[in-house]
């Protein structure tokens, strides 16, 4: 096995792992939401949101959900930013964008299939899709910095 091989396998198994560990996480409700509702709290935003739409304001901005919310970004960061080196340059961005976004949306249908118990809205769901692709895309944004400083750097330039 080359070497171009071996890093593209070895990419591959950490994308999958990555993406395997905040799948098990999504679904164990010991794990991904503790004691929901036990942290409670706003971040200012009942006078706009709030008193217009009640709904969406109490099941969906509370500062667990938002928590959570900043979480998975970051969580599809690290796997946007493994599964990046498997795409050519010209397309890593949205094919890692698109892929991973991919992946949250099977998240969402493995929280309702899988704990039968969901208590996000739909709003939610699709605001989870959403940091999907935005983690994606940070992970893929990263990777390409890192990728083209260490090209430079190989080429004698700094």
């Amino acid at each position: 096995m080359n070497s171009r091989s071996l890093f593209f396998v070895v990419f591959a198994l950490l994308a999958t792992s990555a993406a395997a560990v905040f799948l098990a996480i999504s679904v164990d409700r010991n794990i991904y939401a503790p004691g929901a509702g036990a942290i409670t709290g706003h971040f200012g935003v009942r006078e706009v949101i709030g008193h217009q739409f009640p709904q969406i304001y109490e099941h969906d901005l509370s500062t667990e959900r938002i928590l959570r919310k900043i979480y998975s970004i970051g969580a599809f960061a690290i796997v946007g930013f493994f599964v990046s080196p498997l795409f050519d340059r010209g397309v890593r961005i949205r094919a890692g964008t698109l892929l991973v976004m991919s992946f949250s949306l099977v998240i969402e249908i493995a929280q309702r299939f899988i704990t039968r118990v969901s208590s996000e809205s739909n709003f939610s769901s699709l605001f989870d899709i959403a940091c999907g692709a935005v983690g994606g895309a940070l992970g893929a944004v990263v990777w390409n910095v890192i990728s083209a400083r260490a090209r430079r750097e190989t080429r004698g330039g700094s």
